[in-house]
């Protein structure tokens, strides 16, 4: 038995905005979020990053979807592109695609209806302090 005492979560769980590029290590934390009873997603927002922004959207809608929250947590779209440089993709890390190269989700799950940094903004004035 442990001499350390766990501390007591009365709390609940965390309420989370997920900023990614959903390639295959973003899938799987967003798949272990959104099946966790400690963090509370209150919505993803997608950047520009591994592989073509599109795969990106339909491979965070997917994972939600497999998870079961879907309908509760909304995929926000962002920057389609990188501000400041040439965009290069990592194909050759995750695959095309961004899920082993096999894999290409297209789920018919709508989008939020607003830029992701104006999700984050607003969520952020209306909760201050209380997202992650």
């Amino acid at each position: 038995m442990s001499d350390r005492s766990e501390p007591a979560d009365d709390t609940g769980p965390q309420s989370v905005i997920i900023d990614t590029d959903t390639a295959g290590d973003d899938s799987q934390a967003l798949l272990l979020a959104a099946t966790s009873d400690r963090v509370e997603i209150e919505g993803v927002t997608i950047c520009a990053g591994n592989v073509e922004f599109d795969y990106q959207v339909e491979n965070a809608k997917y994972t939600l979807d497999l998870a079961g929250v879907a309908d509760d947590v909304t995929v926000y779209e962002g920057a389609r592109k990188p501000l400041l440089k040439e965009h290069e993709f990592a194909d050759y890390v995750h695959g095309e695609g961004g899920l082993g190269g096999s894999l290409f989700p297209d789920t018919g799950i709508e989008s939020g209806d607003r830029h992701g940094a104006d999700f984050i903004v607003d969520a952020a004035r209306e909760r201050p302090g209380e997202l992650t």
